[in-house]
């Protein structure tokens, strides 16, 4: 009989408790549930005294542009404190701002627009409310949309990249106009729209190069690049050189005395700009050949010439092209 003691004894302990809970068992119920909302109530509400900027989104009539910088409103937030201590939902917070048609106006410099709860994304249906925001108007530059077709200018700068004996001729734009849309003020007096720049270090022959559109505040393309098609050429250009002094040519042994009725000549150069630029009088060699000429007399001879790089330079005129020659052949006593 002692051994079945603790038995007896946990077997009254339990029906006890099963009398318990079933006398007036629903109100026992009531009391809980109202415990545990009461403690959820307590522990999903908390105030959050700082203030959150978020951005406001203005969403405009599709023949309107917003020419107002980013703007931004602040809130002060209560509620539920898993959200508010929520950065990344917090992060994605906004104000949308939706502007109705305007009929007739075209630049509008003050445009009032009012911000309320109603206004704010982001927020959960229940459990928190915004206490203030501020500022609670915003004012609004709007303008009225227009669209036109520009000229695409090519834009580059062959000084300094492009090698000095070669130049740009010309830049052919596919296509070579572009449909742009923006505000009136901005358009209206735009001509062109300029690519971004081309680069050309280091070519020396034609090439395509697919080219971004140079962007502009409020302005909107039909398409954002082009294809540029660059012809390259080397540079040439004219040079004068004066008083290039004149060599004659005889045959070996001859001991004729020959006399120019004028020992220089001017000589009229084209070339590879680099080449010309280089170019000593040393570098071209006038001359007139007299080996045919063997009787003393007075003749006109052709003035002939070499060139040190007759590939890139060549030799357009020389003044005078003809010199009077006085020879004197000496006898035999």
């Amino acid at each position: 009989m002692p051994a079945t003691r603790p038995h007896s004894y946990f077997r009254d302990l339990w029906n006890r408790l099963l009398r318990a809970i079933r006398n007036d068992f629903w109100r026992k119920m009531i009391a809980i549930a109202c415990a545990i909302l009461v403690y959820f109530a307590i522990s999903y509400q908390r105030d959050n005294n700082d203030s959150i900027r978020v951005p406001v989104e203005v969403i405009v009539p599709q023949n309107y542009v917003n020419m107002s910088p980013k703007q931004y409103v602040n809130l002060r937030l209560s509620g539920n404190r898993f959200f508010l201590r929520d950065s990344n939902r917090l992060s994605r917070l906004k104000v949308v701002v939706r502007i109705p048609e305007l009929a007739g106006a075209h630049n509008i410099d003050e445009y009032p627009v009012k911000i309320d709860p109603s206004n704010i994304e982001g927020l959960p249906r229940f459990g928190v409310s915004a206490n203030s925001i501020e500022p609670a108007s915003l004012s609004l530059k709007l303008d009225q949309r227009i669209t036109k077709e520009l000229k695409i200018v090519a834009n580059y700068n062959q000084d300094g990249e492009l090698p000095s004996e070669y130049m740009v001729v010309k830049v052919t734009m596919e296509p070579d106009t572009v449909k742009v849309s923006g505000p009136e003020s901005k358009l209206k007096d735009v001509q062109s729209i300029s690519t971004e720049k081309i680069p050309l270090s280091g070519v020396n022959d034609n090439f395509e190069y697919q080219v971004d559109l140079r962007k502009r505040e409020f302005i909107t393309f039909e398409q954002n690049s082009v294809r540029a098609l660059v012809t390259i050429s080397r540079q040439y250009e004219n040079r004068l050189m004066k008083a290039v002094t004149v060599r004659v040519l005889t045959l070996p042994g001859k001991n004729s005395k020959v006399e120019l009725a004028t020992p220089y000549v001017d000589v009229a150069l084209r070339g590879a700009k680099d080449k010309l630029g280089m170019l000593k009088n040393s570098s071209i060699c006038p001359y007139i050949d007299i080996s045919s000429f063997e009787k003393s007399g007075v003749y006109s001879a052709e003035v002939f010439y070499t060139v040190d790089d007759p590939s890139s330079i060549s030799v357009k005129e020389i003044y005078p092209s003809r010199i009077q020659i006085t020879i004197t052949t000496p006898t035999s006593n």
